[in-house]
């Protein structure tokens, strides 16, 4: 899948599937204003956010407590000074008001806050 001709498809080795996704993970994540990471994730499992850069849309599904990205569609834009750790996330866990957003080798990627 390309997105506006500029995109790329990646994505975890999990198949995601829609599904009802667990309440703790649906919302807003981060700030809403670029060049600060942000996410939202749907009841359905779609996400769509962007990295301080790049635009992303996908869908995930909720397996053991972690919200696991499946195919992302990401813009492809060269920025400078951007930390573009977002488009690189296989899963995420919540606890509180933090989703802390992780590789498929469990690296913590970084963290957003609810607004």
């Amino acid at each position: 899948m390309l997105v506006a001709g500029c995109g790329t498809v990646s994505g975890s080795d999990a198949t995601a599937s829609p599904t009802t996704v667990t309440s703790a993970f649906v919302g807003p994540w981060g700030e809403p204003d670029p060049p600060a990471p942000s996410l939202t994730i749907e009841g359905d499992g779609t996400f769509s956010g962007n990295d301080g850069c790049n635009s992303l849309t996908g869908r995930g599904s909720v397996v053991d407590r972690a919200f696991v990205f499946g195919e992302m569609a990401s813009t492809r834009k060269a920025c400078v000074d951007v930390d573009a750790w977002l488009a690189q996330a296989h899963h995420a866990t919540v606890d509180g008001d933090t989703l802390t957003v992780l590789s498929a080798d469990e690296t913590v990627l970084g963290a957003l806050e609810r607004p």
